[in-house]
């Protein structure tokens, strides 16, 4: 679990203050303790899931009292990227080999070429 940073902290306190919230009516809003609240704003461990809480909570009471601005994400809570996608492939395409051509069974010791065909086609 990463740590919430300071500064993201103060963002989060700052947004639900503005919607007109204390810290423990923007807690029982999103489902968890007060404490816990205080301990993520204040630059403690946060789980993903607590991240989503706030997240989703921060997005519906900024947009009850028509406050605009940046959507919050669950890793914009985590101070994470979030963009998160793989830079593109540029390597050019690797041509694929030609299967194995099937493998012919030569003639056993005092075989010819002729019985062993007769052999397959009997089969």
């Amino acid at each position: 679990m990463p740590r919430v940073s300071l500064s993201i902290g103060q963002q989060i306190r700052q947004d639900y203050a503005d919607a007109g919230l204390s810290r423990s009516e923007f807690a029982e809003l999103i489902g968890i303790p007060p404490s816990t609240l205080t301990n993520i704003t204040a630059g403690s461990w946060c789980s993903r899931h607590n991240a989503a809480l706030i997240a989703h909570g921060l997005n519906t009471v900024r947009q009850r009292v028509g406050l605009t601005g940046d959507e919050w994400t669950p890793e914009r809570v985590l101070g994470q990227r979030t963009d998160q996608r793989r830079p593109a492939d540029t390597r050019p395409p690797n041509p694929r080999p030609a299967p194995p051509s099937k493998p012919t069974r030569s003639p056993r010791q005092g075989e010819s070429a002729d019985e062993d065909q007769a052999r397959g086609a009997a089969a």
